[in-house]
C-alpha cells in the first residue's frame, strides 16, 4: 500500500502518519498501534486560471471538493467550495501539482485507516532537532503521535519514525 506512493530521497516514505498513542499495545515481537495514513492533495498541472476541478480530498468517506483555480495579485491559488487558498503554479510539463497551504501545510488526504507495526528496536526522533532516540512504549503522547518520515523494514514493520516539520 504505501510503496505505491513512494518513498523520497533518504528512503522515507513522502505519506503523512498519524499514530493513535492511546490503542499502542505490545503484541510480542513489536507494537501494534492504530494508524491514519495521509497523501497529499494533488491537482492537475495545466490548469487556466478560472478553471474548476475536483479533487478527492477524503479518500476513507470518498469526499470530493471543488477548486477554483484563481491569481490575486500574480499569485496562483486553488481556492476549495468552503474557502481553503491553496498555493498553485502549473507545472512546465503538466505533471500534477501537491497542493499546500498556511506556512506551506501539505493538503492532506486521508486515505487508510486500521493498524500498523513498530519494531521494538525502532528509533524516532525530530530531523531539525537532531534528536533521535530508541522508540518505546511511552514515546508516543498526544502531543508527538504525527509523523512524516517513516522508514520501513523488508516485512512493512516501521524501523524509523521521523518528524521532519511542516
Amino acid at each position: 500500500m504505501v510503496q505505491r506512493y513512494g518513498f523520497g530521497p533518504t528512503g522515507y516514505s513522502t505519506l503523512t502518519y498519524a499514530l493513535d498513542y492511546q490503542t499502542l499495545c505490545d503484541a510480542g515481537d513489536y507494537y501494534e498501534v492504530s494508524a491514519v495514513i495521509y497523501r497529499g492533495v494533488k491537482a492537475s498541472g495545466d490548469l487556466k486560471v478560472g478553471d474548476n476541478c475536483q479533487l478527492e480530498t477524503d479518500a476513507l468517506t470518498h469526499t470530493y471538493q471543488t477548486f477554483t483555480y484563481k491569481e490575486v495579485d500574480g499569485e496562483g491559488y486553488l481556492v476549495s467550495e468552503d474557502g481553503l487558498e491553496c498555493y498553485y503554479k502549473p507545472s512546465a510539463d503538466g505533471s500534477p501539482v501537491t497542493l499546500y497551504c498556511d506556512s506551506d501545510d501539505r493538503v492532506e488526504c486521508p486515505f487508510y485507516n486500521g493498524t500498523m507495526h513498530i519494531r521494538k528496536d525502532a528509533i524516532t526522533g525530530v530531523a531539525i532537532t537532531n534528536e533521535i532516540s530508541d522508540f518505546t512504549k511511552d514515546t508516543l503522547t498526544e502531543e508527538s503521535a504525527a509523523f512524516n518520515g517513516i522508514a520501513f523494514d523488508e516485512n512493512g514493520q516501521i524501523k524509523e519514525l521521523i518528524y521532519f516539520g511542516d
